[in-house]
């Protein structure tokens, strides 16, 4: 919800009242690429950075760490860990997705394959 506030004004300022229209027409696809899907991956690439968590995760004094040293994780590894948490969303209504986003609730560490793959977990402070 937060980032529609953030989205919808720029796709009207970009194509005006008549988006949806523009949309379904295909016009659009570009602009809704860097828009939705860019956009939103750079902001939380910088809150996961700077922040050391999503807006929730700072909320519930939790926070990405490296899992072998508990230091900050890198950008190399926070980018990584976007990039394979995108994939799982995108193919979360097929079995692979599902099964890689569910996996959090059955492992040990509370890791989802996005922090597998990353060498990433999220912890609480105390």
């Amino acid at each position: 919800m937060v980032l529609l506030v953030i989205i919808v004004p720029i796709e009207v300022a970009i194509f005006g009242t008549n988006y949806v229209e523009r949309a379904m027409a295909g016009e659009t696809m570009a602009v809704d690429f860097w828009v939705q899907f860019v956009l939103p991956l750079v902001a939380v690439l910088l809150f996961w950075r700077y922040g050391k968590g999503t807006p929730g995760l700072m909320a519930i004094g939790a926070r990405i760490v490296d899992v072998r040293t508990g230091a900050p994780a890198t950008t190399g590894k926070l980018l990584l860990r976007a990039l394979v948490l995108a994939v799982l969303l995108v193919l979360s209504p097929f079995l692979i997705g599902l099964i890689g986003l569910v996996w959090m609730v059955f492992d040990g560490r509370k890791q989802g394959l996005h922090d597998k793959a990353a060498g990433t977990a999220v912890v609480y402070d105390d």
